[in-house]
């Protein structure tokens, strides 16, 4: 039995507003809560071609939605780094859950590609 998705969602949340703080911290955390349901809804919906374990549909939404979150309170060159990263990371976070990889990794990338966060 393993660790319930809701553990690392919470672990993920806290380091990454313990990472990065504000603006940033927030962004990461928004990328995760809305971008990765609905990337799951929209794939397990209407995802047909396969794409590194999930569905090449579902992943278009989850960087469209992490665009929509990234674009208004970042740089676009920063937004779309971090929206690319979070998109891959959602798909290929073994060993670790998607749940702490992406607002992590979102707000480590973030504090580092964003000169004005």
């Amino acid at each position: 039995m393993g660790v319930a998705s809701s553990t690392w969602y919470m672990l993920g949340i806290t380091l990454a507003a313990a990472i990065a703080p504000g603006p940033v911290g927030i962004s990461a955390v928004l990328v995760m809560a809305l971008a990765d349901p609905a990337a799951s809804y929209y794939g397990r919906r209407w995802g047909q071609r396969p794409f590194l374990g999930g569905s090449v549909e579902g992943s278009a939404i989850f960087l469209l939605v992490a665009l929509a979150v990234l674009l208004p309170r970042h740089p676009v060159p920063a937004a779309v780094a971090v929206a690319v990263l979070a998109t891959l990371l959602e798909r290929r976070s073994w060993p670790l859950d998607d749940n702490l990889s992406v607002p992590v990794g979102c707000a480590l990338v973030l504090r580092l590609v964003d000169p004005s966060a």
